[in-house]
């Protein structure tokens, strides 16, 4: 469970001031928005145990997977395996990890103004061509521990050209650089949830030349990890400072003297009655407190050495704002009466958008596996155990990081080092025919085709949706979530051409809509590749956003009467229809699936589609729905 309590303040101060000097309107100006927040982040203070899909390896050696078509497992078996899904991982007290914070969740609400300063032109150059240019730029100020960027300079240029100068034809486009703001949530993590000096700097910024290794080395030398016996001593030239802890206690063993795993964890705190507590004692912040955890090896701190299982967060020396590419062309042409026909293309190419990425990873060999439909697929392994391993360990090559977890991790007492840095990107491309006709006074009809496709390497910046292999963004770059290849809108207006008063005023208004589906990504439900991230865990093989989603269809209607009963007072009645087909039109598909998906026989593909036929707690099920026919009916009376 994670709460948040936040309120927002914001003071903005504005000035625009327009000039024309004969063919040029000029404008100039700038805001001053003063952006504060007042933050309580409890992120994971109650904790939390994850139980997902587990290998079937954990209760015998008969339940692996083949690592190939003809390798027999353990048993002598060729079988693709056996897994516990989420519900018998429960049964068993057997959670993937236990994860829990702990600190003081009221951290300082610095105020962080947004400054933009602008100029633009708009020159008629001739009395068919206008050209409008310009310039932003604007300084996004961030508090420590985030740096704030100072070359947000956004040129902009536009025109619009009526080629016959007849005024049936003009033809428009544009290019312009536009700047998004720093969302909130990133530097009140870092601060929040990062290690830090007395000035609030990041203890893992010092003197970087690379972001990994030196990263969780510096903090590592730095601030130390206490157990018993460590090597890892630190330099004490900080005081580690930490607002809020957060542990991710796995399931399979550290090998940290006195450290136990998740599953003795809930089994030994589950029966202390701690689990079922809804309500914490007085001046506890959570049911289980740090003298519950103490037993099994798990210290807290919120100052000084780091503890064994530690998540960290962290911020790049240079992080900058993200900024869109624009551009769009059009022509539009009246090619009869009351008929208009319009195309135009929109390209925008966003950059610099946040993602986290973990630090504490170095690159894993790689894994090949040849999938049930023949195709042969790697992927970076960083697995330890055959207790977590989807496979058991059986793969060919066997867990090349158990021997020397040091070769794939920077340090793997630390169990994620999240930093939020700017490389994700997203690409829009689209084009859109419109046509209108307007038959008479009273009867208009609208069409619009888009085709676009849509394409980013990230779904959002919260650790949970990070890459898959967060050594290589790139292989992450896929269909986005919002991708909708057609779309097609058809609406009419048609107002009453009768002038007695009882038939006059209605106007009836429909409108038809049609999208293709949304991409959606497969999730393995649990740990696949071993980078202690298992939120975004795909079978193994599977790209990203690799599903396609229901298509959506949909007819609506208003039907309004409106009358005037005397100079100061009119009566209006309306008659509203949504999806008046009353077609099906589902809005997910639960697409947690396996994480061995590809090796189950007769996969085919991972570009699945969801299923009507089967329940929603299946595999690729439809789970919800958008609201069938609805029919409201309304009143107003205007005095």
């Amino acid at each position: 469970m994670k709460r948040s309590l936040t309120i927002l303040r914001r003071y903005e101060f504005t000035d625009n001031i327009t000039l024309i000097r004969g063919h040029h309107t000029m404008k100039f100006g700038g805001t001053e928005l003063l952006r504060g927040n007042h933050t309580e982040s409890h992120t994971f203070f109650p904790g939390r145990f994850v139980f997902g899909s587990l290998p079937g390896l954990i209760l015998s050696p008969c339940f692996a997977a083949s690592s190939g078509p003809s390798t027999p497992n353990p048993c002598g078996f060729v079988s693709p395996g056996a897994s516990l899904n989420s519900l018998q991982s429960t049964s068993l007290g057997l959670p993937q990890i236990f994860q829990q914070g702990f600190g003081n969740p009221a951290y300082p609400g610095y105020t962080r103004p947004l400054t933009a300063l602008y100029w633009q032109d708009a020159w008629q150059i001739r009395s068919n061509f206008t050209l409008n240019y310009g310039v932003r730029y604007q300084i996004d100020k961030q508090f420590l521990p985030l740096n704030t960027e100072y070359r947000d300079f956004a040129p902009r240029l536009s025109f619009a050209w009526d080629p016959f100068n007849d005024h049936k034809t003009v033809i428009r486009g544009g290019y312009g650089i536009f700047y998004g703001p720093v969302d909130a949530q990133i530097p009140q993590v870092d601060l929040s949830l990062g290690v830090l000096n007395s000035n609030y700097s990041t203890v893992e910024n010092q003197n970087n030349t690379q972001q990994v290794p030196d990263q969780v080395n510096n903090v590592v030398n730095t601030c130390g990890i206490a157990f018993a016996g460590s090597p890892f001593v630190g330099n004490g030239s900080s005081p580690c400072t930490r607002f809020i802890s957060i542990y991710i206690d796995p399931l399979t063993p550290t090998g940290i003297p006195g450290l136990q795993n998740s599953a003795v964890v809930f089994q030994s705190l589950f029966g202390a009655g701690k689990i079922q507590c809804t309500t914490p004692s007085a001046g506890s912040s959570a049911c289980i407190t740090p003298a519950d955890l103490a037993p099994f090896g798990i210290r807290v701190a919120n100052s000084g050495p780091l503890s064994p299982l530690q998540v960290l967060f962290s911020n790049p020396p240079n992080y900058k704002t993200p900024y869109a590419q624009q551009a769009s062309l059009g022509i539009e042409r009246e090619i009869g009466n009351g008929l208009t026909v319009s195309i135009s293309g929109i390209y925008v190419h966003t950059q610099r958008l946040p993602v986290a990425l973990d630090t504490n990873l170095l690159p894993a060999p790689m894994t090949t596996l040849t999938l049930a439909n023949g195709q042969n697929v790697s992927y970076r392994n960083w697995n330890t155990s055959p207790a977590t391993d989807p496979l058991g360990g059986t793969e060919p090559g066997g867990l090349p990081c158990a021997a020397n977890p040091f070769a794939c991790f920077v340090n793997p007492l630390i169990v994620q080092n999240n930093q939020y840095t700017s490389a994700a990107s997203a690409l829009y491309e689209g084009g859109i025919l419109e046509i209108k006709k307007r038959f008479s006074d009273h009867y208009t009809v609208f069409g619009n085709y888009t085709y676009s496709k849509a394409y980013d390497t990230t779904t959002d910046f919260n650790s949970d949706y990070g890459p898959q292999d967060p050594t290589n963004l790139g292989l992450d770059r896929a269909l986005s979530e919002f991708d909708q290849r057609n779309k097609v809108v058809i609406a009419g207006v048609f107002d009453s051409p009768w002038k007695q008063s009882v038939l006059s005023g209605f106007e009836l208004s429909p409108i038809f809509n049609y999208h293709s589906g949304h991409p959606f990504n497969l999730l393995a439900g649990g740990e696949v590749n071993g980078d202690n991230h298992t939120t975004n865990e795909r079978p193994i093989g599977a790209p990203r956003n690799s599903g396609l989603g229901p298509n959506y269809i949909d007819f609506d209607m208003r039907l309004s009467w409106q009358h005037k009963l005397s100079d100061k007072t009119n009566l209006q009645l309306t008659a509203e229809g949504f999806d008046l087909a009353n077609r099906t039109n589902y809005a997910s598909v639960n697409n947690e699936v396996s994480p061995l998906f590809g090796l189950t026989p007769g996969f085919t593909t991972f570009n699945v589609h969801g299923s009507a036929a089967l329940s929603p707690s299946q595999p690729l099920a439809f789970t919800s729905a958008f609201p069938k026919r609805q029919i409201q009916l309304g009143l107003r009376f205007s005095f």
